[in-house]
């Protein structure tokens, strides 16, 4: 496997290790926080999915938008 130097200050070297556990590499490390920042990206774009849900059902109730059961009353709306 390539290798690759990265160079960081003593702070962040400092952090790194305190994110570790005996034994885990900074490399293992590094993927630990990187897999977990990929994870909470996802779960946040799913959150504002269920936001945006949220709104529309709002404006539904308040008569601010149309409310389609299904694409084909979609397209007929719109043809």
């Amino acid at each position: 496997m390539m290798t690759k130097t990265i160079k960081v200050d003593e702070k962040t070297h400092k952090r790194l290790q305190d994110a570790g556990s005996k034994g885990e590499t900074f490399q293992d490390i590094i993927n630990k926080i990187l897999d977990k920042s990929e994870r909470t990206d996802g779960l946040e774009y799913e959150i504002g999915l269920l936001e945006d849900i949220d709104e529309v059902e709002k404006e539904i109730e308040n008569g601010e938008a149309i409310e389609f059961n299904s694409i084909k009353e979609l397209k007929e709306a719109y043809s």
